[in-house]
């Protein structure tokens, strides 16, 4: 939902916008990140944030050339 917005504005402004989207819980299983360990994201999932904060600042990166 929060995509949707900042997508609108941008296209009314002329801009451009992009959103990496993730899951952080199973509705089929019924849990949510941190619910079963003490930590709140294990390792795999860590390593996946970092995966998507890297993609994005190249994203803006490359747009910034064009």
């Amino acid at each position: 939902m929060e995509a949707a917005t900042i997508f609108t504005l941008a296209r009314r402004k002329g801009l451009r916008a992009g959103a990496i989207c993730t899951v952080d819980g199973n509705l089929v299983e019924g849990t949510q990140k941190g619910e079963t360990d003490d930590e709140e994201l294990p390792e795999k999932a860590k390593d996946n944030v970092e995966r998507a904060i890297r993609i994005s600042l190249d994203a803006v990166v490359d747009l910034q050339g064009e």
